[in-house]
């Protein structure tokens, strides 16, 4: 797809699409909020309380927070993996806190229930929990970084925006302004098994102007790139 007609779909925004996880523990959601601009994300956030029971041997799947979430355990011995393969046992009383985007599980190796009390500050419009696809591990922090062939262009001209280190087979959200005016184009691509993302195109004439792009990935925004589409001399 040409990367003009790519920016002339994204001046209609489009409802964000994400991916719940659901979990067979039992989740009682005790209240909710949310903060126009919060000092901690930068942005809106949505607070969630809940009390969260985990049974005895079940452990949960791979997934990350598109936020911060900070616990209490309230009964029970709960055990915590992080993708990189470290685990942390914590015991009624003790508490812990998750950074967005990192990725991990939590399990039950024992014969009671754990139960949790939860916090959790989400960036606004994201679940408070998304799931790694096909239950894979991540060792460390999902951050896309997204590159751009070049930051100057000529209308005709070839373009091709690169991404890594996304969430593996999940769905590209492009974002981006043109000349000051904010467009999304929802479920634009897609990444490979190894979360990068691939893409080519040539600017039509009438491109011209100034554009910045990142991608959001699974709730995981990326870096920001800018360019200019302007006539060349010839």
């Amino acid at each position: 797809m040409k990367l003009r007609k790519i920016i002339l779909l994204g001046v209609a925004v489009c409802a964000i699409v994400s991916a719940i996880i659901v979990y067979s523990a039992v989740t009682n959601i005790l209240a909710v909020g949310t903060i126009p601009n919060s000092g901690l994300l930068k942005g809106p956030a949505t607070v969630t309380v809940r009390d969260f029971i985990i049974a005895p041997g079940e452990t949960l799947p791979w997934h990350y927070h598109p936020g911060y979430v900070f616990n209490v355990v309230k009964r029970g011995t709960l055990t915590l993996e992080d993708g990189c393969g470290q685990f942390q046992t914590l015991k009624a009383g003790d508490s812990f806190d998750e950074t967005e985007f990192h990725v991990h599980r939590a399990k039950n190796l024992g014969t009671e229930e754990v139960e949790e009390y939860q916090t959790f500050v989400i960036s606004g419009g994201y679940p408070t929990t998304m799931n790694m696809p096909n239950n894979q591990s991540h060792c460390g922090a999902l951050v896309p970084v997204l590159t751009l062939s070049a930051a100057s262009f000529c209308p005709g001209g070839s373009w091709t925006l690169a991404a890594m280190n996304g969430v593996p087979n999940t769905t590209v959200h492009l974002i981006g302004t043109t000349n000051g005016k904010s467009w999304k184009i929802s479920d634009w691509r897609q990444t490979d098994a190894n979360g990068a993302l691939n893409a080519g195109g040539a600017f039509d004439a009438g491109a011209e102007g100034d554009s910045t792009l990142r991608v959001d990935i699974g709730g995981l925004l990326s870096n920001t790139v800018s360019f200019t589409v302007s006539n060349c001399t010839q």
